[in-house]
């Protein structure tokens, strides 16, 4: 998918080309964002939502923090958040390398990804990665955590 290594072969370049239509075309197959969806923000406690209403925005944020990776060389952390309130009310945040609060810039790349259609989410991860000077050939260690309470 998007994300993984690739090793080119001996006297060619390294490319992405395809990468970001693939991881795409996972998130369209897999975890379709719904036409009617309402948009949602990221803030401090991450995505905070209905858990019915996460699974493309989970596999979203796993994008996200696998560009994030890569942009810092370092790994990064995906956290499924458990709430004191009602069962399926859940979230999903990004988690700095040291456990810090991801970069408010950062929370504007999140939102973006969480709320872009299907049919536009190659288009912004290929962006965001130009945009932001990002590698996608570099190896991203992303961490998935959960909160169980």
């Amino acid at each position: 998918w998007l994300f993984r290594r690739s090793t080119p072969a001996m006297g060619s370049s390294t490319s992405y080309v395809g990468q970001a239509a693939e991881a795409a075309a996972m998130a369209v197959s897999s975890y379709s964002r719904p036409c009617d969806a309402t948009n949602i923000g990221y803030g401090t406690a991450g995505f905070r939502t209905n858990a019915e209403l996460l699974d493309n925005v989970i596999y979203r944020m796993g994008l996200a923090a696998a560009l994030r990776a890569k942009a810092l060389g370092r790994k990064v952390g995906v956290m499924i958040t458990a709430s004191h309130n009602p069962e399926r009310d859940n979230g999903v945040k990004l988690v700095e390398p040291m456990g810090e609060m991801l970069l408010a810039e950062w929370e504007a790349h999140a939102t973006l990804l969480a709320n872009a259609a299907d049919s536009e989410l190659k288009s912004v991860v290929e962006e965001l990665a130009s945009t932001l000077g990002i590698d996608l050939n570099t190896l991203g260690e992303v961490v998935v955590g959960r909160d169980t309470r």
